[in-house]
């Protein structure tokens, strides 16, 4: 397109995952419950370590912290998605478009030109990959830059995972019970599929050349790191944990005990 064309956007039309009225409704029916346990979950996880003293150690209070970051992780996509599938009106402001996607880093480092508005943007809320794809200006520096910048925020952070879990695999094997290995590689081997599905797929996304770009493959990609991994991470990483267990257990009992007085 030609830059003449250019025009100044002050809305987006998001597509959505799908036109589907009936499919629609059972996405809405899914993915309200799949964001109202991501809620419960995690605030769960955030009294339980600020409520009991055993569990405010440094480890806990990362996941406390990654709990938090999952809910509004979740929130920022999940919600503005729910409204989408029962509203006939799909489009968003720039300032809404902000907050829905994480999309104010984009704008900071890209400068991008659309010839229309409102702007049909084909996905469920405002990505970045999506924004540069309808631009209708010259986007190879933004890709290059979006490339270098990804690139190395996820080797750099998945390098350090991989040496602290190899850390990890080596003080496990010198675990001397075998039942006590087992126990422990199987918690490794929950974690790092987690971490798998979200690098992965982070990976996929932000690091494939342009041409690889497709809108409805990128969807259901987009599905798993914002909606489906803040829903596993307290499962995976707390939930399972005893003293987290031990602590449930103990605010119950304690609830139970202010009830009956």
């Amino acid at each position: 397109m030609d830059y003449k064309n250019r025009t100044i956007v002050t809305e987006f039309t998001l597509a959505g995952l799908t036109e589907n009225s009936e499919l629609k409704l059972a996405l809405f029916v899914l993915f309200f419950i799949i964001y109202s346990l991501t809620l419960l979950q995690n605030s769960v996880l955030i009294v339980l370590i600020s409520w009991d003293g055993q569990l405010y150690s440094p480890m806990y209070v990362f996941l406390r912290q990654l709990s938090f970051i999952d809910i509004c992780y979740s929130s920022s996509v999940t919600i503005r998605m729910l409204v989408d599938f029962v509203s006939d009106k799909s489009s968003i402001s720039v300032a809404g478009c902000f907050l829905n996607g994480f999309v104010q880093t984009g704008f900071s480092f890209f400068h991008l030109d659309f010839c229309e508005n409102p702007q049909a943007v084909h996905h469920f809320y405002c990505d970045v990959i999506a924004l540069i794809e309808i631009s209708c200006g010259d986007t190879r520096l933004n890709e290059m830059i979006l490339f270098s910048i990804v690139g190395f925020i996820e080797l750099s952070s998945l390098f350090v995972i991989l040496v602290s879990y190899l850390c990890i695999i080596i003080a496990v094997l010198q675990i001397r019970s075998s039942k006590g290995r087992k126990k422990a590689f199987s918690t490794c081997a929950s974690h790092l599929t987690v971490v798998s599905m979200f690098y992965g797929s982070i990976m996929f996304m932000y690091l494939r050349p342009s041409s690889a770009y497709s809108p409805e493959q990128d969807k259901i990609i987009a599905v798993f790191y914002t909606v489906i991994i803040p829903f596993l991470n307290p499962l995976i990483y707390s939930l399972r944990n005893r003293e987290v267990k031990n602590s449930a257990r103990k605010i119950g009992m304690w609830v139970v005990h202010k009830c009956a007085m």
